[in-house]
């Protein structure tokens, strides 16, 4: 089975979540290593590079600047459950 995943355009960090089981993704290592290229990257070129609004070039963005690892649980929620 394939499954693909849309991007969310908003979180809820509100709500409770349906479960408190989860796992940390398998490639950790080369999202770091992405996250610090694209840390690196203005809103303008975010724009550019993934044909986006400045809105979203400026969502992206500040995401980029304040991701880290290990994910603060407050600041983390599944893709899927």
């Amino acid at each position: 089975m394939k499954l693909v995943i849309s991007p969310a355009k908003s979180l809820d960090f509100e709500r409770q979540l349906p479960t408190e089981k989860y796992t940390e993704g398998q490639f950790l290592k080369e999202a770091e290593r992405l996250n610090k290229l694209l840390k690196k990257k203005s809103v303008r070129s975010l724009k550019k590079l993934m044909s986006i609004s400045t809105e979203l070039g400026e969502l992206n963005y500040e995401r980029n600047q304040n991701w880290e690892v290990p994910f603060p649980e407050n600041e983390a929620r599944p893709a899927v459950y």
